[in-house]
């Protein structure tokens, strides 16, 4: 996912206080999630962020592992560097934990 570092910063902040209170999460119904997961690819933080509240709880911030690079390039609207992370979405899952931990 491509970030500005204020961004990176929110998303951050936002995978924190998840991991903080994983009681929180909300597993959607499968056909939610089979939905959730064909647009996952295409989650954007703005995306995320539009969602109401009980809708976010159903969403999972993942990261690969590595640090963000600078991409050379800038937001247009806020001249924020971009750089290029290993965040994304995917929906919960009953089996997530397994996964995560």
């Amino acid at each position: 996912m491509f970030l500005t570092k204020s961004q990176l910063y929110l998303i951050r902040k936002l995978d924190d206080d998840q991991e903080r209170d994983i009681s929180q999460l909300v597993i959607p119904t499968d056909e939610e999630y089979a939905f959730m997961d064909s647009i996952a690819g295409k989650m954007t933080l703005d995306d995320y962020l539009a969602l109401p509240e009980p809708e976010r709880k159903k969403w999972y911030i993942n990261c690969n592992p590595g640090p963000p690079r600078l991409t050379g390039g800038t937001d247009a609207a806020t001249g924020e560097e971009i750089y290029s992370t290993g965040f994304f979405f995917e929906p919960w899952h009953p089996n997530i934990l397994d996964r995560i931990y």
